[in-house]
């Protein structure tokens, strides 16, 4: 998530915001992607959330 803040942080640097039309954003991950332990037989519901995406 900070990777997204920190890339946003220097594109902003770079742009001229006076001139600018639109406001220029990144959207934060916020779709999490499941995943069930390694060993895992099948079954038994859904895995827990690993990590988050921007799909």
């Amino acid at each position: 998530h900070e990777h997204f803040e920190m890339a946003r942080l220097v594109v902003a640097r770079h742009l001229d915001m006076k001139r600018m039309f639109a406001i220029w954003r990144v959207d934060p991950p916020w779709q999490p992607v499941t995943k069930k332990g390694q060993g895992q037989r099948m079954g038994g519901g859904k895995g827990a959330i690993d990590h988050y995406v921007t799909p």
